[in-house]
């Protein structure tokens, strides 16, 4: 029988996903690649390290379904956090209520399909150190930023027209992908919040960082998705299941995004990637957009 300890310890891997949704009418069960968004995210959840069980949290049943069948255990989200105003973290409160006996949660998004399993993994890894959070970054390089002025004129920000700078030379800044966020369950339930205690990151390649809103976003995310099919082979590896059994499992998107660079963890986990130059394509996502 397992202690106290180990029933509040469980590693568990939380996706939200409501039936609703206005840019993409039934965003989570749209078709994507070979199954649903839903079912997508599901294989990647499944293929992290570490994790005891999958959850979906969500109001609707035909998506509820669908996880089931696809390896997860599914929370009855209630109305209240179902609403297009609630918040996601009032969806995980819900759950974390409802689950007492989490201790470390990953909030994974739904709508980012090309997220990495090791991502995740990594940013558990990271947990079990001197870490209270952690959550996935992108590097972005803002380029030659204006601003209007009061009297409909313009004003450099971040650089003087004077002293031009090359664009490799400007700093570049992390804005938060939206991939996913781990965290210490019992920080998430006293301080209400995905991002206490002592942060840390892992930096995501930018073609793993879309966020699917529109109807492009979803184009864009097949083909780089198939681009990778292509490119590399289908991978299998062994994975906990949604009951914590280990059992084989195949990976889909199998090395999107894969670095070519060096990777060092210090504080944050740094990828550098040849001919990553570029900036992410979504704009930074607010934890409260994770649906």
């Amino acid at each position: 029988m397992a202690s106290d300890f180990t029933k509040m310890a469980e590693v568990c891997i939380l996706i939200l996903a409501r039936g609703g949704s206005k840019g993409i009418p039934r965003k989570n069960m749209v078709h994507f690649v070979s199954k649903s968004l839903i079912a997508h995210c599901i294989s990647t959840a499944r293929m992290v390290t570490k994790a005891d069980s999958v959850w979906v949290s969500t109001d609707d049943s035909e998506i509820a379904a669908e996880s089931e069948a696809a390896g997860a255990r599914v929370h009855h989200r209630s109305a209240a956090t179902s609403t297009d105003t609630a918040s996601s973290l009032s969806a995980v409160l819900e759950f974390l209520g409802d689950r007492p006996e989490v201790g470390t949660l990953a909030l994974l998004q739904c709508t980012s399909p090309l997220t990495r399993p090791e991502d995740v993994s990594r940013a558990l890894q990271m947990l079990d150190g001197s870490y209270d959070s952690v959550f996935s970054l992108v590097r972005h390089r803002p380029g030659l930023i204006w601003r209007e002025t009061e009297d409909g004129g313009l004003e450099p920000v971040n650089f003087d027209p004077l002293n031009r700078p090359r664009r490799q030379e400007l700093p570049s800044h992390l804005q938060e992908s939206g991939n996913f966020y781990v965290t210490r369950a019992a920080l998430v339930r006293s301080e209400r919040q995905l991002q206490a205690g002592r942060r840390g990151y892992v930096e995501v390649p930018p073609e793993t960082a879309i966020d699917i809103d529109t109807p492009s976003d979803l184009e864009v995310a097949r083909l780089l998705a198939r681009r990778s099919l292509i490119e590399s082979p289908r991978s299998t590896a062994e994975v906990n299941g949604s009951e914590g059994s280990v059992e084989r499992s195949t990976v889909e998107i199998g090395s999107i995004g894969s670095e070519e660079g060096s990777m060092e963890v210090k504080g944050s986990v740094k990828r550098s990637a040849e001919g990553s130059e570029g900036s992410a394509k979504r704009s930074a996502t607010e934890v409260s957009e994770l649906q």
